[in-house]
């Protein structure tokens, strides 16, 4: 007979980068970690607090009412970056971090995917041949079909540069 701390020791196992879907004996849910990567709907929630933030510094927003073309529900999954914090006891209100600020900004590089199981950050996916955690930046998240500086333009003291 397996003991609760056997099932728990079984259940660690299978929380591993490739395990692949395993049924969990006590539950019965599924049981696997799941890649998310920082993607470009994840990138425009992102820009979105960071306007909000420059016009009303240090406040919470309702991303909920701000979606738009592009625009993800993902926005939820930043807080795994530390990018935006949510606000205790208001679903749905968030609000940029100091971070969150320097990535649009441009002044720090990224990991560009985490695990996640139930909804709870479980580490930084590494390349599988040098385990070293790969970076990114806010314009590579955006991808070729947004510019960053066309996002941030209608900013005070930011201007598109013409080209």
């Amino acid at each position: 007979m397996r003991t609760l701390e056997d099932l728990r020791r079984e259940f660690r196992q299978w929380l591993q980068p490739g395990a692949g879907p395993h049924d969990c004996r006590v539950c019965r849910q599924r049981v696997q970690l799941y890649k998310r990567k920082l993607h470009q709907g994840m990138a425009i929630a992102l820009v979105e607090f960071y306007r909000h933030d420059h016009q009303e510094p240090g406040t919470w927003m309702d991303y909920r009412k701000k979606l738009h073309r592009g625009a993800t529900r993902d926005h939820g999954y930043l807080c795994f970056w530390d990018f935006i914090e949510p606000k205790p006891d208001e679903k749905g209100w968030y609000r940029i971090t100091a971070r969150g600020r320097w990535v649009v900004r441009e002044d720090v590089r990224i990991p560009w995917a985490c695990w996640v199981y139930n909804d709870e950050f479980h580490g930084w996916v590494e390349n599988e041949k040098t385990g070293v955690v790969e970076l990114t930046t806010i314009r590579g998240a955006l991808g070729d079909a947004f510019d960053l500086d066309e996002l941030l333009a209608s900013l005070p003291g930011r201007e598109v540069a013409s080209g």
